[in-house]
């Protein structure tokens, strides 16, 4: 039983095999070109004629004999076996075999010449005006020149590019060094100065520059795009147009450093990035001596700003953190950097010793204070140098530098 199964399941892929071979084999007996024959995959061309070709596996035609059907109209075009043709996907043997008024939708390899689909190829192949309306393989216009020579060539000039370009990118990306015409339509070389291009639309670059003219509205002119030519009158609107331009109040002009500023307006950073502020009538590096007087407190003179770090000033406003305890004047500020081990003692800021410790503070509390013993009225003192210095009992254990201590019966 199970072998009659098994030779009833081989008798099935042979006739699957055979079937296959019959489709492929009337398929490639109807290509009637050369080219058409070697891009189906599966033909051979022999004797001049377009046959399968028999030495191809099997297995591997069985593998992609629905490749294609998978595919969306968009995703079929795209794929370099398969084309579109009368709603489906189907494997691509050749232009030829596509409708010529819908040649690009059947595949990305496909043009009309006017009368059928060819492949895209370059400009001096196509042999038909309707071909050299296409681009080329590259992507780029072709020409026809008309008269006795009648062929088709690449664009070398912007005038050469379609009548139907409409805007400078476009142009551009037709030939380099092209940008759209005074019309609205049609190209023409870029012009050697900005001031040349009489429209707004026009106004981008001129020759061997990129993207270096500005159209300003105020006079309707187009002009080069440099910091003074720049009608603004904020720091923002011109730095968004030209990283280096700041204001002087009226229009942009170049950034140089924070005291180069003439006004409030024109005060934001300096030609290196650094911050500016106007303080006392002037435009300096933004520093916490800036700061405004109004900032009276360890808090706000954090905030003034997140890259500094500013505590409150003798003086109103902010300082920039002392180095040393004895450098802060208020409470708060004298306590809000732990590293720097301050401690705020009879309205002054010290650095800590052991005689700001709590007089509650036994000696075991005095040890772990710092290097410090304990008092007989109670808190701490500092640990003596040497070991005959320490005059109570209770606290002969080390001295100031570790060393063990012993109490003499004859000290008592």
């Amino acid at each position: 039983m199970i072998f009659i199964m098994h030779y009833i399941l081989l008798l099935l892929q042979l006739c699957i095999i055979r079937s296959l071979e019959i489709s492929k084999r009337c398929v490639c007996g109807h290509v009637q070109n050369q080219k058409d024959c070697k891009n189906s995959g599966f033909c051979i061309w022999w004797n001049d004629q377009c046959i399968l070709n028999v030495n191809q596996s099997y297995n591997t035609e069985i593998n992609n004999q629905n490749s294609c059907k998978s595919y969306a109209q968009e995703d079929c075009r795209q794929q370099e076996q398969c084309g579109f043709y009368f709603g489906e996907c189907i494997d691509f043997l050749g232009c030829k075999n596509f409708d010529k008024d819908n040649c690009q939708e059947s595949s990305y390899k496909c043009v009309s010449d006017g009368s059928k689909c060819v492949e895209i190829q370059d400009c001096s192949d196509y042999t038909t005006e309707n071909g050299c309306a296409n681009k080329n393989q590259h992507g780029k216009y072709c020409v026809w020149i008309g008269g006795l020579e009648k062929n088709c060539r690449n664009v070398t000039m912007c005038e050469e590019l379609p009548l139907y370009l409409s805007d400078h990118q476009t142009c551009k990306s037709g030939l380099d060094g092209c940008t759209i015409s005074d019309k609205g339509f049609g190209c023409i070389e870029q012009m050697e100065s900005c001031t040349q291009y009489l429209n707004n639309f026009q106004c981008f670059e001129s020759k061997s520059k990129k993207l270096n003219c500005f159209w300003d509205s105020k006079s309707n002119n187009c002009v080069e795009k440099v910091c003074e030519n720049l009608p603004f009158s904020q720091d923002y609107e011109c730095k968004l147009y030209l990283s280096q331009c700041t204001t002087n109040g009226v229009h942009c002009v170049t950034r140089k450093q924070c005291e180069d500023a003439e006004n409030k307006l024109a005060c934001g950073t300096d030609a290196s990035g650094k911050k500016c502020e106007y303080h006392q009538n002037k435009c300096k590096i933004k520093s916490c001596s800036t700061a405004p007087q109004s900032l009276t407190n360890y808090q706000q003179c954090q905030d003034y700003d997140n890259q500094l770090d500013c505590v409150t000033s003798e003086n109103k406003g902010c300082k920039i953190r002392p180095q040393t305890c004895d450098g802060y004047v208020y409470e708060t500020d004298c306590k809000s950097l732990e590293q720097q081990d301050c401690v705020w003692y009879k309205g002054k800021c010290e650095k800590r010793l052991c005689y700001h410790a709590p007089v509650h503070y036994t000696y075991t509390d005095c040890k772990e204070y710092g290097n410090c013993i304990g008092k007989l009225n109670g808190g701490c003192q500092t640990t003596p140098q040497l070991c005959e210095e320490i005059l109570q009992k209770q606290f002969c254990e080390l001295n100031f530098n570790k060393e063990r201590c012993i109490w003499a019966w004859w000290q008592v």
